[in-house]
């Protein structure tokens, strides 16, 4: 879980595109931050490499969509720069319904292979085939013209899932910094 205050001190670090290392993406849904989910090129710790994480979805917002979007777009900035791996860690405790629930989404939906309880460490090739894709017609990729290069985070969902449109104008994570 992360606080608006979280996001802005994170977003500070600098997350500058094109040459950073780690940027934050952020969702919004009507001007409140509604998740979060950074990308890393490369890290230090496990395998090295590329990473997503940081990972957080408003409860309200959780099962609309905004998880998805995010991690296709840290999935889609990871395989522009050239990464071919990309690893994730979370909390799995075998039983624990929210830890199984993790699991199948990580490690079936999103093609994850992951070992251990606890702090489970998972990772995947990433190419074409296996980055995350989500872009159904209520997602709205962001492109805030001259901060567009600073930017690459998916936006939340429409009110109503059958709508052929989006519901609303969306903003970048950049109007935070």
């Amino acid at each position: 879980k992360f606080s608006p205050g979280e996001v802005r001190s994170r977003l500070s670090m600098g997350d500058g595109e094109p040459s950073a290392n780690r940027v934050l993406h952020v969702a919004f849904h009507d001007g409140q931050v509604v998740g979060c989910c950074s990308s890393t090129i490369s890290v230090p710790w496990g395998a090295g490499g590329a990473h997503w994480g940081a990972l957080a979805v408003h409860p309200a917002a959780q099962g609309k969509g905004v998880g998805s979007a995010l991690i296709a777009a840290a999935e889609r900035r990871l395989l522009d720069r050239g990464c071919r791996r990309v690893q994730i860690e979370y909390h799995y405790y075998p039983g624990e319904p929210e830890s199984e629930r993790l699991r199948a989404w990580y490690e079936s939906k999103l093609g994850f292979t992951g070992s251990g309880t606890g702090w489970r460490c998972a990772s995947k090739k990433l190419c074409e085939s296996t980055a995350a894709k989500f872009v159904p017609k209520q997602i709205t990729v962001c492109g805030d013209g001259a901060k567009a290069r600073s930017c690459r985070v998916g936006e939340a969902q429409a009110d109503d899932p059958q709508e052929e449109k989006p519901a609303k104008t969306v903003k970048c994570g950049c109007s935070l910094m």
